[in-house]
């Protein structure tokens, strides 16, 4: 998959753009990618799912403790990932240089998110989600 985009990549623009991309930079700017790109991301992501589900590849690894754990914090993950990344992006202002802040951007903005995922998981979501079978327990044989 990275060579595919690495490759359309270098096609569209003439350079095969930013290495930590795999050939698909942030909003696919350059000859359409944001259609095709996304488009060949999907499909990549649905035949993994298949050979996940109907031959058991990877289940080792999606099953470990760590990937459950990522699994439960998931939500928390996907919300604050975004605002988190900007914020820390600031750190810029300090007067860094871009080799020296995308390193540093990189480490604490994922473990920023890693934090407050888990303290969301741990102090919002599962005492919601506790609650849910006080008041909508499900009586035997409604399901």
């Amino acid at each position: 998959m990275p060579a595919i985009g690495y490759a359309a990549q270098y096609i569209a623009t003439g350079n095969i753009g930013d290495v930590l991309d795999f050939g698909y930079p942030l909003l696919m700017p350059e000859a359409y990618q944001f259609i095709w790109g996304y488009t060949l991301l999907g499909y990549f992501c649905m035949l993994v799912l298949y050979v996940v589900v109907h031959h058991g590849l990877f289940l080792r690894i999606l099953e470990s403790s760590p990937m459950r754990y990522l699994g439960k914090i998931s939500y928390g993950l996907y919300i604050y990932h975004f605002p988190i990344i900007w914020f820390v992006t600031r750190i810029r202002d300090f007067g860094l240089s871009e080799t020296q802040a995308k390193p540093l951007v990189f480490i604490i903005a994922f473990i920023a998110t890693l934090a407050a995922a888990s303290i969301s998981y741990h102090f919002l979501e599962r005492p919601l989600l506790n609650l849910k079978d006080r008041f909508f327990a499900l009586k035997p044989g409604q399901l």
